[in-house]
């Protein structure tokens, strides 16, 4: 996505008059498709941007002046005056909300890989790391959802899985996507946003004292046979 267009994207408002549609009701199937591909847009669009950048996109959101310097040039160029108009519809403030919701609610696997992935990235925004600070129940949530994704990551692993899961290692060791590799970057996914917040200086502590036990033993490398992605993975934190 060259630079132009994806600055064209924020400006548009497009990112924020989407985020209604998560509250749309059907049925469960429709539904979770719905929120797969709106998932899928915000995960991509985040990948696409400098840190930075999305610190400015989110500032505009919350009524404050930006601090990247691309972004401003982009504005200056485009002459954009009625910024505020666009976003006080729906703040992007909803968009943590939605995507923790997702990591419940959601049935399908591709709708927990990218919750996951856009969690990871909005946890590494200071803004929205700044959110958890005060918000004890925003912060609780975000950790009660992150081990509830652990659960099923345990519970996807069963004896059974891991028997199948050795012919499947064969096949991802060839770039073929399997199940185990799936699983496996949930995992991975998972410990990122737990890693954002452990290295936050105001939420270590706090961070810290509510990791899960899975996180501070062998658990997941037994689970995934001694792989040892997921021990360098565990390492880290």
């Amino acid at each position: 996505m060259h630079g132009e267009h994806r600055y064209d994207l924020f400006n548009s408002g497009l990112l924020t008059y989407l985020l209604p549609y998560f509250n749309v009701n059907g049925q469960a199937f429709d539904v979770e498709h719905l929120h797969a591909g709106l998932l899928g847009l915000y995960a991509t669009m985040s990948s696409k941007f400098t840190l930075d950048d999305m610190e400015a996109f989110f500032s505009f959101s919350y009524g404050h002046p930006p601090h990247s310097d691309n972004f401003n040039e982009t504005n200056n160029e485009e002459g954009i005056t009625n910024r505020n108009d666009i976003i006080d519809c729906f703040s992007l403030e909803d968009l943590l909300t939605h995507t923790l919701y997702a990591l419940l609610q959601g049935a399908g696997q591709a709708s927990k890989h990218m919750a996951l992935m856009l969690l990871s990235r909005l946890l590494k925004l200071k803004q929205q790391r700044a959110r958890l600070y005060t918000n004890h129940g925003l912060f609780n949530q975000v950790i009660w959802n992150l081990t509830h994704i652990m659960r099923y990551i345990s519970h996807r692993m069963t004896p059974e899985f891991q028997a199948e899961s050795m012919r499947e290692i064969r096949l991802s060791n060839r770039g073929e996507q399997t199940i185990f590799t799936q699983t496996k970057r949930l995992l991975q996914f998972t410990i990122e946003c737990f890693e954002q917040l452990i290295i936050d200086p105001v939420l270590c502590h706090k961070s810290t004292s509510f990791l899960p036990v899975e996180l501070r033993s062998n658990h997941f490398v037994e689970l995934f046979l001694q792989d040892e992605g997921v021990r360098g993975w565990l390492e880290t934190i």
